[in-house]
């Protein structure tokens, strides 16, 4: 579920996070719109940062043990289901505010999840540093008109930034998925190598294969640097070609420690540019890769 999603599921049930209750009698409350109430929270309760609030309601609470769209709680169940479902809709509330407007930008926006180990200001830095590589001195150095770098918002809890791009959105598609092809030849190398240590394989020949794969790693590259200039002023530039190299390096480096990236549109023509999920998870045979 991108951005746009979590933003649409919080949105879409805000109105129904209202409690239609009345006071019964001595230490006991109706509630009259259970049906909207518990959907709201059904759709709620696997996003961050409510799944903590829906379960203390869940555990807590005889809400999701009724059934019909009416019933009566006692006094302990009703303060508990009340105060939480007070603080999902501040919570929810915060979120309409803060991304109402940067989810309107358009379809040129991208969703880069930062890996794992982003944990801490000196590892930041350097995804950061990454980041820059990986897309910002590309997209310069294209020189594409009406293309941005530009970071909108950053969403909470695991830490995604939201990056707009513009007319250069199409480009940095292309760069995710020729990433993605030097990537597996990578992993191949890596796999093949394993491999003939596994078979008991001599120095020598462990040796003799690891130069030959920096040579193939690096004809790749090139060539999938090239294909991405191809066509454009910018195609026999050397400096380009070294910085789309290093991109495609970059990228498929974040990729490995777990970093995303996902368009926030919905268009399907935009969703399609870029690669799915399991792309980068592409099977092989080291003994057949070797043969």
């Amino acid at each position: 579920m991108n951005l746009k999603e979590r933003y649409a599921a919080v949105f879409n049930n805000f109105n129904s996070l209202v409690l239609d209750a009345a006071h019964t009698n001595s230490d006991h409350y109706r509630i009259n719109n259970l049906n909207a109430l518990r959907h709201a929270l059904d759709e709620l309760a696997d996003l961050q940062p409510f799944e903590k609030d829906v379960d203390e309601i869940l555990m807590q609470s005889q809400l999701f043990q009724t059934g019909g769209n009416e019933a009566v709680f006692n006094g302990s169940d009703y303060n508990i289901i009340t105060r939480k479902v007070a603080e999902i809709t501040n919570k929810a509330q915060v979120i309409i505010d803060f991304y109402g407007e940067d989810l309107s930008t358009g379809d040129d926006v991208l969703e880069i999840k930062l890996p794992q180990s982003a944990t801490s200001f000196e590892e930041l830095s350097k995804v950061a540093g990454q980041l820059k590589a990986a897309f910002e001195r590309p997209v310069h150095s294209m020189g594409i008109e009406g293309g941005v770098v530009e970071i909108i918002s950053a969403e909470p809890g695991s830490i995604w930034l939201i990056v707009k791009f513009g007319a250069a959105l199409s480009f940095v598609a292309k760069l995710i998925n020729k990433a993605i092809f030097v990537n597996n030849e990578m992993q191949k190398s890596a796999a093949n190598d394993t491999y003939l240590k596994q078979i008991g394989a001599s120095q020598e020949t462990l040796e003799q294969m690891q130069q030959l794969a920096v040579k193939h790693l690096q004809v790749v590259t090139e060539a999938q640097a090239k294909e991405i200039a191809e066509g454009t002023v910018k195609a026999n530039d050397p400096e380009v070609i070294r910085t789309l190299e290093m991109a495609l390096k970059t990228i498929g480096e974040l990729q490995d420690k777990g970093a995303k990236f996902l368009p926030a549109s919905k268009d399907p023509n935009v969703i399609s540019m870029f690669p799915k999920a399991d792309a980068a998870q592409l099977p092989f045979d080291p003994a057949k890769q070797l043969a």
